[in-house]
């Protein structure tokens, strides 16, 4: 039987949605919903939310939307810096929730820096040494296998790829 493993209970949490197929600066913000008016942001088809866990000072981003330079400029306007993302969790496999992630990823920085070992230096020392930049991604195993769209109109479409295993 799987063991499941839980976030923990939280008392503070704020959801910031970074991506969403419309940008409306019109809209009023409640005492619970609290809108971004600072300036304009972008709007795509595509979803990604920025999940602060206060009380645990972990940040989750969830989906990365379809355009990295989306979600990554609407970061960049509303302030929030993608090095603080400690994790990285995928709804789903479609790329209006997952194409973004490899940009993000670069945009954290989560790329090794190179360092000269010990010989007698012991493989536990060395995973221990990279920890520091590691970004856990949460997602279901499916969510990158390759896709394809067989509609009633007889067109297929397809494949569409997952992201290249060096990425």
């Amino acid at each position: 039987m799987r063991k499941e493993r839980l976030f923990g209970g939280v008392q503070d949490v704020e959801v910031t949605v970074l991506v969403d197929n419309r940008a409306d600066l019109i809209v009023q913000s409640t005492e619970t919903v609290k809108r971004f008016t600072d300036g304009p942001l972008l709007a795509e088809h595509g979803f990604a939310a920025f999940i602060d866990l206060k009380s645990n000072n972990s940040r989750i981003l969830w989906d990365a939307g379809f355009m990295s330079t989306t979600v990554l400029e609407n970061m960049k306007s509303m302030g929030i810096n993608p090095a603080t993302i400690d994790k990285i969790a995928l709804s789903h496999g479609h790329r209006d929730h997952t194409a973004g992630v490899t940009e993000i990823l670069k945009a954290i920085n989560v790329k090794p820096a190179a360092k000269e070992w010990e010989p007698d230096a012991t493989p536990d020392e060395i995973l221990k040494g990279t920890e520091w930049n590691r970004i856990p991604l949460i997602a279901h195993p499916a969510t990158f296998r390759e896709r394809w769209n067989f509609p009633k109109e007889g067109n297929v479409f397809g494949p569409v790829h997952p992201p290249p295993k060096d990425e």
